[in-house]
């Protein structure tokens, strides 16, 4: 956590970026070359807004390296293939929230979820750990 601020980010495993239309919200994407890299969802306490990482990014396979070692040290052998899940990260979304900000709170565990199923990945909450796209704890981080 920096800032007071709780991270949420989405390990996901398929390359196709999300569609956003299911969910049935407003936002705004950010475009480059590659397709869209950022995504602002407004809120009632101020724009959520989420980036869109992709491996081959400056700094973004070692910030992958980094996370599968912290899954192997903490998760054990029964856990390897979370491990071998984010190392394979074909995209990672990443996003801070205020936790005293209820709505982005709401939304931002409605939005890793969705995230998770739509790339057939996995998400962490800092502070909480490591969750399957429906919910159910894979990791608990303890601070």
């Amino acid at each position: 956590m920096t800032d007071g601020m709780c991270w949420y980010r989405v390990f996901g495993y398929k390359t196709d970026p999300p569609d956003f239309r299911p969910l049935h919200v407003i936002c705004h994407l950010v475009k480059d070359s590659h397709g869209w890299y950022q995504a602002k969802f407004p809120m009632l306490s101020g724009d959520i807004e989420l980036d869109r990482w992709l491996p081959e990014e400056d700094g973004i396979r070692s910030e992958l390296n980094t996370w599968a070692a912290w899954v192997e040290v903490n998760g054990g052998p029964e856990l390897g293939w979370l491990m071998q899940r984010v190392v394979a990260t074909a995209q990672l979304f990443s996003w801070p929230v205020e936790p005293s900000h209820s709505d982005a709170v709401f939304f931002s565990g409605m939005l890793a979820r969705f995230l998770s199923a739509a790339t057939d990945g996995v998400y962490q909450i800092d502070h909480q750990g490591f969750f399957k796209a429906d919910g159910t704890l894979l990791l608990r981080e303890t601070p």
